[in-house]
């Protein structure tokens, strides 16, 4: 036998040797400091980054898939480009007046056709197939488009909970 020593720090463990005893094979690197590992961390925090700056322009600049937002008394009044903010704000006083938009968490959103206005409630399932409610609905569609809106024709909406039209309630003629 040689008198040399051993030089335990400069022993090459081959790689079978290494997978069956646990120890990474000499040069291989653990997983956390692996390329692959580092790139899908990085994509995460991008998609991460993205989304929270996706939200961050929402929250600024108060544009939703249904509109810009009006906090009016705990519930949101949404309204797109097709009417101001002005006819928006008008129809959320009235809403409040009405007691309507009582402090609860709801949901309505305005919207123009046309020259017709359009307001949307979300309702109960089956309340649009209610002949007597649909009739209620479109004497307070005549209400909002004479005491709200000045006259221009409006109607109601009456839509799930997504705001999808479930059936659509024009105003009332008013009785002569």
């Amino acid at each position: 036998m040689s008198s040399q020593a051993l030089n335990i720090e400069s022993f090459q463990v081959p790689a079978q040797v290494a997978r069956a005893s646990g120890q990474p094979a000499s040069g291989a690197r653990p997983w956390h400091q692996s390329r692959w590992y580092r790139i899908l961390f990085g994509l995460c925090f991008a998609v991460v980054g993205v989304a929270k700056l996706c939200n961050g322009l929402v929250l600024l600049t108060g544009t939703t898939k249904y509109g810009a937002v009006l906090k009016v008394n705990q519930s949101d009044l949404y309204y797109t480009t097709a009417v101001s903010k002005t006819e928006a704000e008008a129809l959320g006083d009235y809403l409040v007046q009405a007691k309507f938009f009582d402090g609860r968490q709801l949901s309505v959103q305005l919207t123009k056709e046309g020259q017709t206005l359009q307001v949307r409630f979300p309702v109960k399932p089956g309340f649009e197939k209610d002949e007597a409610y649909a009739a209620s609905v479109g004497v307070a569609a005549e209400e909002l488009s004479q005491k709200v809106f000045r006259g221009q024709p409006v109607e109601i909406d009456l839509c799930d909970s997504e705001l999808k039209t479930l059936r659509t309630v024009p105003a009332a003629k008013p009785a002569k």
